[in-house]
């Protein structure tokens, strides 16, 4: 079971329209199944590569699983549940501000959200209030959350919000219609492959209110140990 849980506050602006953009993938192939094949050696199993890619992946599989093509066999990607094959489709008022409130809640799926003409401003990341950064596309990990104000024009249009995957062409998203405009089908993939995540976006985060600094009181170091040709993960080396 996967679903977006809204936490409003004094932050939110009475009125404002908001969209929850929650994303996500998916295999037919058992996890279980996906998992063995790991263990095996870091090779899917031949079902899951013919497999038709509903249960969550296993976290961490896009290392291990082999090739980009094997990977895009096993996953669907899915933006609100659906697919661009039949996209949410979400009316929005011409000329106003609209917060989107994405959540990546796939189990091994990073993605560049693209705001395609659309002016965007990231207020917010992980539930914590940033100093605001302009722009049209935002990288989101796994398990992250971006809260992103975008300025809808006044003409009527439709506007895809697109999740690109990580490295690949494979997209899915919603779609914004501002007046009466038609929709247009739009591709499963994007015409290029987009870049590798970086951290950015992260080194330019600054803390709408940031904490007091302080000495810390304690210090822990935290290894992440394991071995990927057998699929086994640990800190410090405990399982």
């Amino acid at each position: 079971m996967l679903a977006p849980l809204i936490i409003h506050d004094e932050r939110d602006r009475p009125g404002q329209q908001e969209v929850v953009v929650m994303l996500n993938d998916f295999s037919f192939t058992p996890p279980e199944e996906i998992l063995a094949g790991l263990k095996k050696g870091g090779n899917m199993p031949k079902m899951a590569r013919k497999a038709a890619p509903m249960a969550p992946l296993t976290g961490m599989a896009q290392a291990a699983a082999g090739s980009g093509s094997e990977r895009r066999q096993i996953r669907r990607l899915l933006a609100n549940d659906r697919t661009l094959a039949d996209p949410e489709i979400i009316k929005v008022e011409p000329g106003t501000v609209v917060l989107l409130r994405v959540i990546n809640g796939s189990s091994m799926s990073n993605y560049h959200l693209d705001l395609g003409r659309l002016k965007g401003e990231l207020i917010a990341v992980d539930g914590f209030a940033i100093v605001p950064v302009s722009g049209r596309s935002f990288p989101i990990t796994t398990a992250q959350r971006l809260d992103i104000r975008v300025a809808v024009p006044r003409e009527p249009a439709a506007h895809p919000m697109l999740a690109v995957l990580e490295g690949e062409r494979h997209q899915t998203g919603i779609v914004l219609v501002a007046g009466s405009a038609a929709v247009a089908r739009i591709p499963n993939t994007a015409g290029a492959a987009s870049a590798a995540l970086t951290l950015g976006l992260e080194r330019r985060l600054r803390a709408a209110k940031p904490l007091t600094p302080r000495k810390a009181d304690r210090e822990h170091t935290l290894n992440l140990t394991g071995d990927m040709a057998v699929y086994r993960w640990s800190l410090n080396n405990i399982v």
